[in-house]
C-alpha cells in the first residue's frame, strides 16, 4: 500500500546521509523538524487507513512501534497514543504481543505527564502501572463514552470492552496468583 511504501522510504532516508529518493532524485534538505512532521502525518494516515481492517492491525502496530515514530508521537501528536493503547487492548492473542505490551506500557508511562486525560491511556495506567483494578473498572466506563465519539474505534467498541474486561480479569488473576 502507499502508506507502507512511505514508511519504508522514510526508514531508508533515515539510514542514508544524503537525501535522495529510491529513484536517485535529490530532495531538498530534510530537517529534523520536517522529518518529525512527516512522521506525524504518516502516523495519522496510517491510523486512518489501518484501523478500519482487523487484518491490518499488526502492520499499524509495527509502524507505530518503530522508534522514530514513537518519538514523533510522544513529541508531536500524543493523542495517537490512544490508538496504540487500543491496539494493545484489541489484540486477542495477548501472549504473541507480550514484548509489545511492555513497550507500550513504557511509552504510556513516559507520556503520562503530558497526556493523561484520555480514558484509554488511563485504563492502561490503572491496569499495568498502578495496578488499580477498581480504577480500571471505573475508567472502562469512561472508555465507553470515548469509543462512542471516536469514529476510528467506534466499530470495534464491543470487542474493545470485552477484551478490556478480559485484560482486567487476567491481570488481577496473575497478580493474585503470586
Amino acid at each position: 500500500t502507499k502508506v507502507r511504501k512511505a514508511v519504508e522510504e522514510m526508514r531508508e532516508r533515515d539510514g542514508r546521509t544524503e537525501n535522495t529518493t529510491t529513484t536517485g532524485r535529490t530532495l531538498r534538505s530534510v530537517t529534523p523538524l520536517n522529518k518529525l512532521q512527516m512522521r506525524s502525518w504518516l502516523a495519522h494516515w496510517a491510523c486512518l487507513a489501518f484501523l478500519r481492517k482487523r487484518e491490518a492491525w499488526d502492520s499499524l502496530l509495527d509502524i507505530l512501534m518503530d522508534k522514530h515514530f514513537t518519538r514523533s508521537i510522544q513529541t508531536n501528536c500524543p493523542w495517537i497514543l490512544r490508538y496504540l493503547a487500543s491496539l494493545l487492548i484489541l489484540n486477542k492473542d495477548k501472549r504473541q504481543f507480550n514484548h509489545v505490551r511492555k513497550q507500550v506500557i513504557d511509552i504510556v508511562e513516559t507520556s503520562l505527564h503530558c497526556y493523561n486525560k484520555d480514558p484509554i491511556i488511563q485504563l492502561i495506567e490503572c491496569l499495568y502501572i498502578r495496578f488499580d483494578f477498581d480504577g480500571a473498572q471505573d475508567t472502562l466506563a469512561s472508555c465507553t463514552a470515548v469509543l462512542d465519539q471516536d469514529s476510528l474505534l467506534n466499530p470495534h467498541k464491543e470487542v474493545f470492552i470485552e477484551e478490556a474486561r478480559h485484560m482486567i480479569f487476567e491481570t488481577y488473576c496473575r497478580i493474585d496468583r503470586k
